[in-house]
């Protein structure tokens, strides 16, 4: 079983999760890096890679209310990144056709 008490970002998440000042800017500067290099990485183009960034974020915000420790936020932020790189994809093929 995950042990919580070894994620140093769950106290920062339940800091975000209840809206305390600096904290949601604070997760944001120490997993931005990561996410945006994900998103260059996959679609090699920066405008859409911060476009993606930015609607990881949004939806991570939009949803902290119902965040539930159970498993490491890294694991929770970078599922929203996969969806949203997925969600990408699929509007490209669409345009494509």
């Amino acid at each position: 079983m995950f042990n919580l008490v070894v994620d140093p970002d769950l106290e920062l998440m339940y800091r975000v999760r209840d809206d305390a000042p600096g904290a949601f800017e604070e997760l944001v500067a120490r997993y931005w890096p990561r996410i945006f290099g994900r998103f260059m990485k996959q679609f090699a183009d920066r405008q859409e890679a911060e476009d993606l960034s930015q609607d990881v974020f949004l939806r991570l915000y939009r949803s902290r209310q119902r965040y539930r420790a159970k498993a490491k936020v890294s694991t929770w932020i970078f599922f929203i990144a996969r969806n949203v790189g997925r969600n990408a994809i699929r509007r490209r093929q669409r345009k494509a056709l």
